[in-house]
């Protein structure tokens, strides 16, 4: 039970910090979406409409933030499903041995 509490915390903080990173480069980007969507579309007063409301920073930070947040957790736990102890341990071989 506490494990999976404690893994729990650790999926939801993945997707939140991946979250957070998306929505910041997302916002970054949504001006250079903005004029390559009004490029391609055309410039009637509906499509413009439409392209600045769906391109506008706020939309893109929370599309990229939402999307990537959920998509990081997804796979977090996909990732983490079974998985009962993990031990980094240091390699003594050296690379002379690996490559006979």
């Amino acid at each position: 039970q506490k494990e999976n509490i404690i893994r729990g915390l650790k999926i939801g903080t993945a997707g939140v910090v991946a979250g957070t990173l998306f929505a910041v480069t997302g916002g970054l980007a949504a001006p250079g979406i903005a004029a390559g969507l009004a490029t391609i579309i055309g410039s009637t007063a509906a499509t413009t409409a439409a392209v600045v409301t769906l391109t506008s920073t706020a939309a893109v930070t929370t599309i990229f933030g939402v999307g990537g947040g959920g998509l990081v957790a997804s796979k977090m736990k996909n990732r983490t499903d079974g998985l009962t102890e993990f031990v980094i341990r240091k390699d003594d071989t050296t690379r002379d041995d690996k490559n006979n």
